[in-house]
């Protein structure tokens, strides 16, 4: 009986494993060339960095400084030349600025995969994938001209379509 209990628990281990590995691979897909998402997610990384720098710089804290002495000696020439209640808020809005442009852009970019056409807003497509989706699963045996017309008719109410087509 242990024998069995130790068998299921290496398999269950072995499922989260791949699971893991499916889970990460992923996130390291959005990373590969030409899908035009790397740069604007690292624009949209910058500006949440330089946002929160331009915060620490508005509330005298500088903890970038504890980290590194070069960053703090910068800082510290920002806030000598340009105080720091307009270096700050300026800091944070290149920031907020970064993040708003860098996420447009990578729905954009998303988008546009999605949506060759443009005709339509990105909700409705959506939303209708996920009903055609959740459709009942329909099986159609036949042949001849009246399956592809049937077919196309119920291509409108599920993408859960099947057919079997005779050949002659």
């Amino acid at each position: 009986m242990t024998i069995g209990l130790l068998k299921q628990a290496i398999h269950v281990l072995r499922q989260e494993s791949r699971h893991r590995t499916v889970r990460v691979n992923r996130w390291f897909k959005w990373l590969a060339p030409g899908l035009l998402v790397k740069r604007w997610l690292l624009l949209s990384a910058s500006g949440v960095l330089l946002a929160t720098l331009g915060f620490a710089i508005w509330m005298k804290m500088t903890p970038v400084f504890y980290t590194t002495q070069l960053i703090g000696q910068v800082l510290q020439t920002i806030t000598d030349i340009i105080p720091n209640y307009v270096s700050g808020p300026l800091a944070m809005a290149s920031g907020l600025l970064l993040v708003w442009w860098g996420h447009t852009r990578t729905l954009g970019s998303i988008t546009e995969v999605l949506m060759p056409d443009g005709d339509e807003d990105l909700i409705d497509v959506l939303l209708t994938h996920r009903r055609l989706h959740r459709g009942p699963k329909i099986v159609v045996v036949g042949g001849g001209t009246g399956l592809s017309t049937l077919l196309r008719g119920l291509k409108d109410y599920s993408a859960n379509t099947t057919a079997i087509v005779t050949v002659d």
